[in-house]
This record gives structure tokens, C-alpha cells and sequence, in this order.
């Protein structure tokens, strides 16, 4: 099991990236005590029989993942879903890429806590080979959506130690102003 929601979206981000996926959005969601989680990519998609076992730890792609025959990605969500009383879907096809969705109550015990999400959205902003990743997040009537590409335009690079230290604190302060808001409407 992940230790944080930010590694189970960090999890199926590499997932599209790995389907070939050139743009992949992720929405997190805060709302009415639950949390409300999004990947959505145009990759290379699943027909409804790689679906029906995509969440078997023993079955992976031929070839992802070298020397090992395990995938335990969408396992691991399947499991946090069930144990938290959460639900889970996957909806995807050959040529139009993929969409997961992960709902958990955020009050109970088994969901794990957020982590680090302007650490884990710096990480997907600057990596993905290319990949045009677009991050969008709610809590309550409030949010944010940055993208790869407005990072880039900003800084020119998302390689060196600096542009990666200045796009870390550009989302945390995103994060920090969405912070702010929610306690002035309590």
C-alpha cells in the first residue's frame, strides 16, 4: 500500500506515461468529507479484457516492467477503495487513453493522508518525458489549475536545481492561498 494519496496519483501518472500518454490531467478534489481523485490521459487505452485484469497484481504489460512480473499500481487502488468503504472506477479504450477516478472518505481511518502535494505536483509537472500534465485542484468552492506548460513558459526549463526550486514554491503557494481561503470561510 502507498503511504500518501499524493503516491497513488503519483503512481498512475507514471501509468499513463507509461500507455505513451502525451497529455495527462489530474484533479484532486476536497469536498462534503471526501476526497476526489482523477487521472485522465490519452495513451494507448485498454481493451475491456485488459481491464477486467488490470488490478490483479500478477498481470503487467509485457515488458514494462523488466525482470519482474508483478503490477501493482491499480491494485493498490482497488485495496485502498475496499478498505475505506471508498469506490473506484477505470474507463478506458484501445486509442482513447484512460480515465481513473479514486473516492475515499477523508474521516476514515485507512485513507491515507494527502503527503507532500506541492512536492508530488512538482515531481509531475517537471517529469514526464515531455508530456503535457495539467494539475487541477478543489477544496470546496475553491482551486487551482497550473500546467507543464505555464511552468515552462515561465521558466524557461523545468532540468536545473533553480527552475525546479522556483516551480516547488509556485505551487506550494498555490496550495498555501488555497489553505488561506478555507480558513477564512470557516
Amino acid at each position: 500500500m502507498h503511504a500518501t494519496l499524493g503516491d497513488y496519483l503519483s503512481e498512475l501518472v507514471q501509468n499513463a506515461l507509461e500507455a505513451e500518454a502525451d497529455a495527462v490531467t489530474v484533479r484532486l478534489d476536497e469536498t462534503d468529507g471526501f476526497y476526489r481523485m482523477e487521472v485522465t490521459d490519452n495513451g494507448r487505452g485498454m481493451t475491456a479484457a485488459q481491464v477486467a485484469r488490470v488490478t490483479d497484481p500478477f498481470v503487467t504489460a509485457p515488458g514494462k516492467h523488466p525482470g519482474r512480473r508483478v503490477g501493482l499500481g491499480l491494485a493498490f487502488v482497488r485495496q485502498v477503495a475496499e478498505q475505506t468503504g471508498g469506490t473506484w472506477t477505470i474507463d478506458s479504450a484501445p486509442g482513447a487513453g484512460t480515465r481513473v477516478g479514486l473516492t475515499l472518505p477523508r474521516a476514515h481511518w485507512d485513507t491515507p493522508p494527502l503527503g507532500d502535494l506541492p512536492g508530488v505536483w512538482r515531481q509531475l509537472l517537471a517529469g514526464g518525458g515531455g508530456a503535457a500534465v495539467t494539475i487541477e485542484r478543489r477544496r470546496g468552492a475553491a482551486g487551482y489549475r497550473v500546467t507543464r506548460g505555464e511552468l515552462l513558459e515561465a521558466l524557461g526549463e523545468l532540468e536545473s536545481v533553480g527552475a525546479l526550486r522556483l516551480a516547488g514554491e509556485y505551487v506550494r503557494s498555490l496550495e498555501d492561498a488555497l489553505e488561506a481561503r478555507e480558513g477564512m470561510e470557516t
